[in-house]
């Protein structure tokens, strides 16, 4: 396994993969392989409750195995999910045709367990042989060409999103931003902000590697216009975007989008033009990568313009005055993340803690600055870093140091070289680590 499915698996284990036992059923199933009769009644599922590039990598995805396989595909589309900064999903009545939801739309799988497919890499043969008709097989986010091994699973999925009849209003952002005659020196350059830098989901790690702190972006726009290229950026905060345009004579691409589009509409033309861009530079948002998916674009990595200890130079660096108080936090906090395999925990310590000076609302940036205090000895340090954190009062929408620890289980989990060291505390008699182990234990 190599690519992004690798690194994810590595560093964020059990994020959209199913339990091991799972995975282990799927490919042991006592079922024998599916007769050309009987193929009708296996259900895949398009179903995920997350945002835009999520729903619609399980969408095109769905579509394509459908095809491959000769089964129906059915779409779960769960509505009023709040994505943060004014971002909420609408019903599917609003976002798809009455004649795509009619051939699509999801009736109750006749008392079906539903399972999702695990993201492994299978022969369109041996998959079919694995799909149990006596249940409901939903898509996974990995995109089906990095785990199904036949031809006919790869290339572009602008064919599976032109089938997919869109609402009107959704029709009329896909047909403004195909009407947008694209420049060849463009390059795409994804500035994403929003809910993971200013908002809730800043206290999740397994976010940081979908946002490029802003100051490794300005760095990265300089480097295109080194390259006679124009950055085309794409992003939620305008006047960022605009501060950005102006240093280095790029454009922004909401200003080439019609002005009342706005919302879940505005966001696919945005997926929608990013996907035609001669290049596309971004981190490992779904977003970004459903944008290459579309077009068969290489996507282009922060890092492979900018190595990880010179992105972290470069967040040192970050003026203060410059971009706004979490920006600042954020960027810190990345350029810990990036180096954090390869730099000490001595050299990782200060950026931790200037991400906490300018963003003290954060709990997690107090558990990693105890983690590293652990591993450097520094254990009294440490249990007054977590006796301060687990006395202060957090914004609501923030939690508090418990509910951060406990993201470890679940969905979105905190990364045991976290919660390891914290725990080790506890064993050494540090005893507000030791309160917060046991009640991690009785969660």
């Amino acid at each position: 396994m190599t690519g992004w499915r690798a690194r994810w698996r590595r560093r964020d284990t059990g994020v959209d993969e199913p339990p091991q036992e799972s995975r282990d059923q799927a490919r042991s199933t006592s079922e024998p392989s599916l007769d050309p009769d009987a193929s009708h009644r296996v259900i895949l599922l398009a179903s995920r409750s997350d945002g835009v590039g999520g729903r619609l990598a399980a969408l095109l995805n769905g579509m394509r195995l459908a095809r491959l396989l000769g089964v129906p595909l059915r779409l779960i589309w769960p509505a009023d999910h709040g994505l943060g900064f004014g971002m909420t999903i609408p019903p599917a009545e609003q976002v798809f045709s009455p004649r795509f939801l009619a051939e699509h739309a999801d009736a109750p799988h006749d008392g079906r367990r539903t399972r999702r497919l695990p993201a492994e890499e299978v022969s369109l043969k041996d998959l079919r042989s694995r799909l149990d008709a006596r249940e409901a097989w939903a898509m996974p986010l990995a995109l089906l060409d990095t785990w199904v091994t036949d031809r006919e699973a790869a290339g572009p999925f602008r064919r599976e999103f032109d089938e997919v009849e869109f609402a009107p209003a959704f029709a009329t952002a896909v047909a403004a931003a195909d009407a947008i005659d694209v420049e060849p020196t463009w390059s795409a350059l994804h500035v994403r902000g929003g809910d993971i830098v200013f908002g809730r989901n800043r206290r999740h790690f397994i976010h940081t590697r979908k946002a490029v702190p802003y100051p490794v972006v300005d760095a990265l726009a300089q480097q295109l216009r080194a390259e006679g290229l124009t950055p085309l950026l794409f992003g939620q905060e305008r006047d960022v975007l605009e501060t950005l345009a102006r240093r280095h004579g790029g454009q922004v691409a909401l200003d080439l989008l019609p002005g009342e589009l706005q919302g879940l509409p505005l966001a696919l033309a945005e997926m929608v033009l990013m996907s035609r861009m001669p290049r596309i530079v971004a981190s490992d948002s779904v977003f970004a990568r459903m944008a290459t998916a579309l077009s068969g674009t290489p996507l282009t990595r922060p890092e492979d313009l900018l190595p990880p200890d010179e992105q972290a130079a470069v967040c040192d660096r970050v003026d203060p005055d410059a971009w706004p108080p979490l920006a600042v936090a954020y960027a810190h906090f990345y350029g810990y993340y990036v180096t954090r395999d390869t730099a000490s925990p001595h050299a990782s310590l200060p950026r931790i803690e200037a991400a906490a000076a300018a963003d003290p609302d954060n709990p997690l940036y107090p558990i990693v600055q105890a983690s590293l205090l652990e591993r450097l000895g520094r254990d009294v340090d440490a249990e007054a870093v977590l006796a301060r954190a687990h006395a202060a009062t957090y914004p609501e929408d923030m939690g508090d140091l418990e509910s951060t620890l406990a993201l470890r289980f679940g969905t979105w989990r905190l990364l045991e070289e976290f919660v390891a060291p914290i725990e080790r505390l506890a064993e050494r008699g540090s005893p507000t680590a030791a309160t917060l182990t046991a009640r991690l234990a009785d969660s």
